[in-house]
C-alpha cells in the first residue's frame, strides 16, 4: 500500500474541499470580517445543494440503458448496450459535495471559535483602557 501524498490527486478528485480551504485561508489573510463570516455561512448550504443536484444527477442515469448501434458501439453493436460517456457522474458530484460538506463544517466550527477569541480579546482591551485614568498614564484609580 503506497501511503504517500498525492496532491494532483487530491485535486482532481475533489476540487470542491481545496477550493473550500484555498478560498478560506485567502480570505483571512486579505478579507474582510464580514466577507469571512458570509463565505462560512453559505459555504455549508452550497455544499448541501451539490449534494441535492449529485443526488439527481444519480437518479437521473440509472434511467434506462441505450441500445447500442452500430455507429455508435462499432461492429455488432446492436447486441450490446452501453450507458452515456457521463454514467457515474452524480456519484462523483455527490461525493465531492459531501467532502465539501465536512470541510466547511471545520471550517465553520474553527471560524466560529477564532472569532470569539478575537471579540474576547477586543472586549477585554476595551475594558482595560476604562479602567485607566483620563490622563492615560495607565495608572488604575486608587493605586498610588
Amino acid at each position: 500500500m503506497n501511503m504517500s501524498l498525492n496532491i494532483r490527486g487530491i485535486l482532481q478528485s475533489s476540487p470542491l474541499p481545496v477550493f473550500l480551504v484555498v478560498a478560506w485561508a485567502l480570505l483571512w489573510w486579505r478579507g474582510s470580517r464580514r466577507i469571512r463570516l458570509w463565505f462560512v455561512g453559505l459555504a455549508p448550504f452550497g455544499a448541501v445543494v451539490g449534494m441535492v443536484i449529485g443526488a439527481l444527477a444519480y437518479f437521473a442515469e440509472r434511467g434506462p440503458v441505450r441500445p447500442c448501434t452500430p455507429a455508435s458501439c462499432g461492429v455488432g453493436g446492436d447486441v450490446t448496450s452501453y450507458r452515456d460517456p457521463t454514467s457515474g457522474i452524480g456519484k462523483l458530484i455527490f461525493g465531492n459535495s459531501l467532502l465539501g460538506l465536512i470541510v466547511a463544517m471545520a471550517l465553520v466550527v474553527l471560524t466560529l471559535v477564532v472569532e470569539l477569541l478575537l471579540a474576547d480579546g477586543r472586549t477585554a482591551l476595551r475594558r482595560g483602557k476604562s479602567e485607566t485614568e483620563p490622563s492615560g498614564r495607565g495608572q488604575r484609580p486608587g493605586s498610588a
